[in-house]
């Protein structure tokens, strides 16, 4: 299995060419089906409507009963791919739906060990209707319910509770801050362990193994941050391993 490389594809066809119990680690944040929930919920003080926001070509509107199924098969491939010893942190958020609140609850149908909340400390929902929501889930997945690897020894975040503002970044809507990464990566790696994302984006994961000593297997549908991603990894010295 090749690494330190980024696969321009389909996230959940790339996934199932991957060896089982091949990668130590993954952190990913996939696309949050907002396209559909925006259409179908317009509100004039999101800002993410207001900005047009797009992942490039992909539209991000799945049905919902859809982009559930498209979640779980790719969590079933993740847990398959990481050693028994292995760690998945798997981002993702509450949306709202009708004033429903509706929660990623999908995710237990695999091992969750630690519920994350990520303190982003601002919101791109600024409706006057409800409390202003800034925080964020990374939930901590392991292959079953033994010990997986953890130390934390040099952690940036040692609590469950991540104050971590976001960085926005004109190449990309909806980057998470390097930080996420290298704290996910710090926690349950040794160095050269192999770490995956599959929804790599413009290559934040990448960037956090490459300073950290770290492999990475990076998965990402558009081509254009394929390529924002190669430029971005290789301006990190190599001194650095």
């Amino acid at each position: 299995m090749e690494v330190n490389k980024i696969i321009q594809g389909d996230t959940l066809s790339v996934l199932k060419t991957l060896p089982s119990e091949s990668v130590n680690c993954v952190v990913t944040s996939p696309p949050y089906n907002k396209g559909f929930y925006d259409k179908h919920t317009p509100s004039k003080h999101d800002v993410w409507q207001q900005r047009n926001v797009i992942y490039g070509d992909f539209k991000d509107n799945l049905p919902p009963e859809k982009y559930i199924k498209q979640q779980i098969e790719v969590l079933k491939e993740l847990t398959r791919i990481i050693k028994k010893n292995g760690s998945i942190f798997y981002n993702h958020k509450v949306v709202i739906v009708n004033h429903k609140a509706i929660f990623p609850e999908y995710v237990f149908k695999y091992n969750v060990r630690q519920i994350i909340i990520w303190n982003r400390k601002s919101s791109p929902q600024l409706a006057p209707i409800r409390f202003y929501p800034t925080t964020e889930y990374i939930f901590w997945i392991t292959k079953t319910n033994i010990q997986p690897k953890f130390k934390r020894k040099n952690l940036i975040y040692t609590k469950e509770i991540w104050d971590l503002p976001i960085r926005p970044d004109k190449n990309h809507p909806a980057p998470f801050p390097v930080e996420l990464p290298k704290n996910c990566i710090l926690a349950t790696t040794d160095e050269n362990d192999i770490v995956l994302d599959p929804y790599m984006g413009i290559g934040n994961t990448a960037i956090a193994c490459k300073e950290l000593g770290r492999k990475y297997i990076g998965i990402e549908i558009s081509p254009e941050y394929c390529e924002i991603a190669k430029r971005r990894i290789n301006s990190i010295p190599e001194t650095l391993f």
